[in-house]
């Protein structure tokens, strides 16, 4: 495998372990997350393969009557680049905040050498304009700025495709592993859409 196919491997690993991490920081504090289907097939007349439609985004979260669409990127050096979006992606988010949601992009930063790891999120609509405004990147400065940083949390593991939580055969649960808080992303939204929290 050449050097460009396996860091494009290494990278979908690393977005799609973000993804599960967020899900289980959710189901554990209790958002209601939002199925986002797959990419789907299109077929033409005939039943030819015609291509696929792409997926919106990665995620998204409802809680005090907010929905978040969330777009998930990982980079293993200190910015986030702009050739990181698909064409569709940063448009879709536009489609959330029009509505009444919050889009946001959310990007895990790693180094494996160092163990660094810090997860930010920033509204898209930031995003979007920074690219607009002559960036190319986005640093993980512009993101300690603009955005908000999620608090690692342990929480239960749940199934990759229920998201239930794990029991084991004695009616425990499983061994709690990394997850992310999305809380005060949340709460910065409440700020920005001058909500406030639903009482639980």
């Amino acid at each position: 495998m050449n050097p460009a196919a396996k860091t494009r491997r290494k990278n979908k690993r690393e977005e799609a372990q973000l993804e599960t991490e967020m899900h289980r920081g959710a189901e554990f504090l209790e958002f209601i997350r939002i199925p986002i289907p797959d990419s789907v097939p299109l077929k033409g007349p005939n039943g030819e393969r015609m291509g696929q439609t792409p997926r919106i985004y990665d995620l998204a979260l409802f809680r005090d009557g907010i929905i978040h669409g969330i777009e998930l990127k990982q980079t293993g050096t200190q910015t986030l680049k702009q050739s990181a979006f698909k064409e569709h992606q940063l448009p879709q988010l536009a489609k959330v905040y029009r509505r009444g949601g919050i889009g946001w992009v959310g990007c895990v930063f790693h180094d494996t050498e160092t163990r660094f790891r810090e997860v930010w999120f920033a509204f898209s609509e930031h995003a979007r304009k920074a690219f607009e405004g002559g960036l190319d990147s986005l640093s993980i400065d512009w993101f300690r700025r603009w955005g908000v940083q999620l608090p690692k949390i342990m929480a239960p593991v749940v199934d990759p495709k229920t998201f239930d939580v794990k029991i084991n055969d004695d009616g425990s649960e499983t061994n709690k592993k990394r997850a992310w808080d999305f809380r005060p992303a949340h709460e910065a939204a409440l700020g920005f859409l001058g909500r406030k929290k639903v009482a639980r």
